[in-house]
């Protein structure tokens, strides 16, 4: 009999093992996976970007004026041909429907997109000599100066 209760002890142990040991690879992975995602978001924010650049760039030179800053998506998305075929959200914004920022020079010459950042906490304005001033860790293309 006592034999059988110890038995029963040690499996217990081994099981309680076996948990601790999978809560810990378990942990580990999840780190791993949640960095994977914020990576593959940054990747995404920055192709988004890169597209929208082109995309106004394009409006630019068939229209001969930068997209106006309030409806540009509406704008690109509204061309024939098509420069852009929907809307590009930003991951990092407030909520799932936020298009990316875009802000331009009073003088109509030159832009920035952005988005608002990892830490949801960037902003980007360009001025008339095409100098991004930036306040916190926004992503963004211009056409301006870096």
């Amino acid at each position: 009999m006592r034999n059988h209760e110890q038995n029963k002890g040690r499996i217990l142990i081994d099981v309680l093992m076996v948990i601790a040991i999978l809560a810990v690879l378990y942990s580990i992975t999840a780190v791993k996976i949640i960095g994977m995602q914020t990576e593959a978001k940054i990747a995404q924010t920055k192709a988004d970007l890169k597209t929208l650049k082109f995309a106004i760039d394009t409006y630019i030179m068939r229209n001969n004026v930068c997209p106006k800053k309030d409806d540009y998506q509406r704008l690109l998305i509204s061309q024939t041909p098509n420069i852009v075929f929907g809307n590009l959200m930003d991951p990092f914004g407030n909520t799932m429907n936020s298009i990316y920022p875009f802000d331009i020079s009073s003088n109509k010459k030159n832009y920035v997109v952005y988005s608002v950042g990892l830490k949801r906490n960037g902003k980007a304005v360009i001025g008339n000599d095409g100098r991004v001033l930036i306040e916190g860790t926004p992503i963004f293309e211009t056409n301006g100066y870096d």
